[in-house]
């Protein structure tokens, strides 16, 4: 199976000792639809200002997988793998994200002591992340569990005969460190990235505080930031995605939130307080260099590695523009209490696609 840009361009720069590329859309099509006559499928979108995921035979091409249940999905998912995709850091090499829906069987059994819980099906789920649209980065898996185990080890396998190294990253949330929920090697994924730009974890603290070690773990390293370069040079700036720098002086942060609580009235309250930010100007010594306690958190990221198993890490990358009170727990809350045209103006700056939930929840 080959996936080069242009073979003969290929062979010629790999014969000249020069590193050879090929689009990782066209291994993942390939396996995907490998037992359907529409194996030309677009896996990532194609733009005038930005290029689909490139595999490169010199380094580790990594890729992120975020599971989750989705149920639906909302604006702090987004927030999450936009931040770490990003702001993970350049020596990582991370090409592309892959989003795994869990099956509904894994739904139900979730929230099977909550029998009134709503639970929307995967290709729903799909659809809400999806919005018809692919994007130039990241694509959203389909298919099931029994699928995915074997869809994995192809594409490892054949880029591999190709030349190429893929590795998959393991991405959740700061709230599931330190916790039975996140095992060493989540989805066989020697490497974990999680942020808190959703919600916080337990396992650090406020300003400088160096996050605590976690059980098993060797102490954490702080990893100073190097941005995730765009094709032609610079750093890639996203709309409502702040791009961490090494530079940055003292910016605002958004106010951190208790749990979200279930009275829609309260939850009002607690929606307009993921808007509050407020200054922080203090600042701290650290290595002879006085920073703000800001952008000192904004331009590392930190990792630890597990003490029996040096190649199992995790990397946790800070968030600076944190929305954070806002869950699926919070959305299902107003779907219980609301419909129609209200529905969508309670949800409307939580939901990914808030259009399309109403739309699903109306049929």
């Amino acid at each position: 199976m080959n996936g080069h840009l242009d073979d003969d361009d290929s062979a010629e720069l790999e014969n000249k000792g020069r590193p050879k590329s090929a689009k990782l859309e066209t291994y993942i099509s390939n396996i995907h639809y490998r037992h359907s006559t529409d194996i030309n499928r677009q896996i990532f979108s194609h733009g005038t200002t930005q290029s689909p995921p490139i595999l490169r035979s010199d380094r580790c091409n990594r890729i992120i997988l975020f599971c989750g249940s989705f149920n639906p999905p909302h604006i702090g998912h987004q927030q999450l793998l936009t931040h770490t995709f990003w702001n993970s850091g350049a020596d990582l090499n991370i090409i592309a994200a892959i989003i795994f829906p869990l099956d509904d069987e894994r739904l139900e059994d979730k929230f099977k002591r909550k029998k009134d819980t709503k639970i929307f099906p995967k290709a729903e789920r799909v659809r809400l992340w999806n919005e018809n649209n692919p994007s130039h980065w990241f694509w959203v898996y389909d298919r099931f569990l029994d699928d995915w185990d074997e869809f994995e080890r192809l594409l490892i396998e054949d880029t591999l005969i190709d030349g190429y190294d893929v590795k998959f990253t393991f991405l959740c949330g700061a709230e599931f460190v330190d916790t039975p929920a996140l095992p060493e090697r989540p989805w066989d994924c020697e490497e974990i990235i999680v942020s808190d730009v959703n919600r916080s974890g337990n396992f650090y603290g406020q300003g400088f505080i160096t996050p605590r070690t976690i059980e098993d773990y060797h102490p954490w390293e702080m990893i100073p930031f190097l941005p995730k370069p765009k094709a032609g040079g610079g750093v890639i700036k996203l709309p409502g995605v702040s791009v961490l720098s090494k530079s940055s002086s003292s910016q605002s942060y958004l106010k951190e939130n208790q749990p979200a609580p279930s009275s829609p009235s309260i939850l009002e309250n607690q929606t307009h307080q993921t808007h509050q930010t407020h200054q922080n100007l203090e600042g701290s010594q650290i290595g002879g260099k006085l920073f703000s306690k800001d952008s000192h958190r904004n331009s590392t990221v930190w990792e630890c590695r597990l003490k029996s198993e040096p190649l199992c890490s995790i990397r946790f990358v800070p968030g600076n523009t944190s929305q954070r009170g806002i869950s699926s727990t919070l959305i299902r809350e107003y779907i219980k209490n609301f419909s129609g045209g209200e529905l969508y103006e309670k949800i409307k700056d939580l939901a990914l696609n808030p259009e399309i939930l109403v739309e699903l929840l109306d049929w």
